[in-house]
């Protein structure tokens, strides 16, 4: 019952193509691209609600880097964010949303601060991890931007040791250690590792 995500994840990265299901393309989170419009727009609260869900969950946003989100104001500024950025996807199962994902531009790592440089981040739902979910959306997404950068990067919290077998299974290579200050995680700086993959251009 795994979702292939070359089936259900519209590819917002490259707006020419297209999949089964949308993310925020037209500026609303729509689960099926065949939807009516009057169908979109009485999906929008529901799937609003998926993701805030999500980003409230303290258990699921500290190994991300942030602070759950809880008041509303600042829930609708994020949410607004994701979809103007255009470099959110949604994670659809079962017909719901089951967690998120982004793709960043990097800039100023020391050791490829000449290449072109991806992130990726991801996020599920705790009764969804351990799944698999997580190594297919990288190997997908690993794929599908083969060629379109120099280098695709994973970063992890040293305590977040999934997310760091996880990239190894996925043939990602360790680049580097470094630490970041978030005074509302944790009141000493935060060890991290970043592990990369080679896309084909440029290489070091």
């Amino acid at each position: 019952n795994k979702p292939l995500f070359s089936e259900c994840v519209y590819m917002n990265y490259d707006k020419e193509k297209s999949c089964l299901c949308l993310n925020l393309f037209d500026g609303t989170v729509a689960r099926k691209c065949k939807r009516t419009e009057e169908e979109k727009e009485l999906a929008k609260e529901e799937d609003y609600h998926d993701l805030i869900r999500i980003i409230t969950n303290k258990k699921l946003t500290e190994p991300m880097g942030y602070y759950p989100i809880l008041n509303p104001v600042n829930q609708k500024a994020w949410f607004q964010y994701f979809k103007m950025k255009r470099n959110g996807f949604v994670i659809i199962y079962e017909n719901h949303i089951i967690g998120y994902c982004r793709i960043f531009e990097m800039y100023g790592i020391p050791l490829l601060k000449e290449y072109e440089t991806l992130s990726i981040g991801f996020c599920f739902e705790e009764e969804y991890q351990g799944m698999g979910f997580g190594k297919e959306l990288v190997q997908f997404f690993t794929e599908y931007l083969m060629g379109k950068s120099d280098y695709l990067l994973i970063d992890m919290q040293e305590t977040n040791t999934r997310c760091e077998k996880l990239a190894i299974s996925c043939h990602y290579t360790y680049l580097d250690d470094y630490t970041i200050n978030i005074p509302e995680l944790s009141k000493d700086p935060i060890n991290c590792h970043s592990y990369y993959y080679y896309l084909g251009g440029k290489k070091v």
